[in-house]
């Protein structure tokens, strides 16, 4: 399961930077990463290779579902 950070200031802050990054560059690029390639368009490889964890920025956290989740 992926959820948006519940903080405002880092959830503000990091969707201007994708905002900013389309109108520049076409694509919603990573704000967080110098590096502008297929790999840091958000959200980036990093993060959906993750099994759980947070994205670089800390947009998004991705929770690991237990099998009784799953069921409910």
């Amino acid at each position: 399961m992926i959820k948006v950070t519940d903080d405002k200031e880092i959830r503000e802050s990091v969707l201007e930077g994708l905002k900013k990054n389309k109108e520049k560059y076409g694509k919603m690029y990573c704000p967080c990463s110098i590096e502008r390639s297929d790999n840091t368009i958000c959200q980036c490889k990093e993060f959906k290779e993750l099994e759980e964890g947070t994205c670089h920025c800390g947009l998004y956290i991705k929770l690991k579902v237990s099998e009784t989740n799953k069921n409910r």
